[in-house]
């Protein structure tokens, strides 16, 4: 386990748990901004991986869904730039939108 990991039997379990129940919902957003499902897949475990390396900064009784997909986001961004211009994507102003909204959703 590396310093940056959560430790702690019960801290994994309540992030299996988060993760099960919003996963589909922090997909759905990766989905709606990086319309190559490949493309959110990866997106997607990289946002597992640092929602994961992460955790413990995670504050309990917030949105899970929120916290998620403003991960994601940053790793969206990070893959755009790794992807740089070989693809044609969203611009970052649609980026932005669709993000806030998304997260504003996410909160209730």
């Amino acid at each position: 386990m590396t310093p940056s990991e959560p430790s702690g039997e019960g801290q994994t379990q309540e992030f299996v748990r988060l993760l099960s129940r919003h996963e589909r919902e922090i997909y759905a957003f990766i989905l709606s901004v990086v319309p190559n499902w490949a493309d959110a897949d990866e997106i997607l475990q990289e946002t597992t991986v640092r929602l994961w390396q992460e955790f413990e900064k995670f504050e309990s009784g917030t949105s899970f869904v929120a916290w998620g997909c403003r991960v994601a986001h940053y790793q969206i961004l990070t893959f755009r730039k790794k992807m740089g211009r070989e693809r044609v994507m969203f611009s970052q102003a649609f980026l932005e939108q669709v993000s806030g909204e998304f997260e504003e959703h996410a909160r209730g």
